[in-house]
């Protein structure tokens, strides 16, 4: 296929009966954006995540320390009861 009035291409998809319609005469319709409520309690808790500072860090320099020392010791089980969540 071949295109030869590249000015035609944008009315391709228009309705052949569409006339613009003069503002004086219509009303616009003003389209509004309503998030729903899981969008707005997703944007509240991302917000609170990105204004809390890093908590943890303190407990990672504790275990990073002990490491380094020789000092921190795993329990086997502590782990095991971890995995399978008893």
């Amino acid at each position: 296929m071949r295109i030869t009035d590249m000015m035609q291409v944008p009315n391709t998809h228009r309705p052949a009966n569409t006339r613009a319609k003069s503002n004086t005469a219509v009303s616009q319709a003003r389209e509004e954006y309503s998030p729903s409520a899981e969008a707005r309690d997703y944007h509240v808790a991302r917000r609170a995540l990105q204004n809390t500072g890093d908590v943890r860090q303190s407990r990672i320099d504790d275990i990073t320390a002990r490491i380094n020392a020789g000092t921190y010791n795993v329990s086997a089980d502590k782990i095991a009861a971890a995995i399978i969540g008893g």
